[in-house]
């Protein structure tokens, strides 16, 4: 059941990087990098996607990926044991507070216009929130 989890886990870290790798180069899914902008910065953020941003950004999301997947049991674990631990659950909770905290902050903020707030509440935090319970399950096993 674990390797299922953490399967499950490992693949949505990994298509959220790839997502992020994509961006570096392409504003798709959206026409072009203002519309990519506003909703995934709130604003019409100057030069947005940086690309280097955008490729440590994926970087990042696929070393989750990899953690969480040698914690399950998918892949094997390099060096010390306690770290993959460590690393699951520093990436559950930074997934977690990403999905509970950061809605509130941004409605407090209240500058983030109305493309950003509506793809965060329906995608941005559900994915965190799920991703983040996932990490944690792994982590905690």
């Amino acid at each position: 059941m674990m390797e299922i989890v953490g399967l499950l886990a490992a693949a949505g870290l990994a298509a959220a990087g790839a997502l992020h790798a994509v961006w570096a180069f392409s504003p798709w899914p959206a026409a072009d990098r203002t519309t990519l902008a506003k909703v995934v910065l709130g604003d019409e953020g100057e030069g947005f996607p940086w690309a280097p941003a955008c490729v440590g950004m994926a970087a990042v999301l696929a070393g989750a990926g990899y953690v969480v997947a040698a914690r399950s049991g998918l892949l094997p674990v390099i060096g010390p044991r306690q770290l993959y631990t460590v690393g699951a659950w520093t990436i559950a909770a930074g997934l977690l507070a990403r999905g509970s905290v950061f809605p509130a902050v941004i409605t407090l903020r209240g500058r983030s216009g109305p493309e950003f707030k509506t793809w965060d509440l329906r995608v941005y935090t559900p994915v965190c929130l799920v991703l983040g319970g996932l990490s944690l399950a792994v982590a905690l096993n």
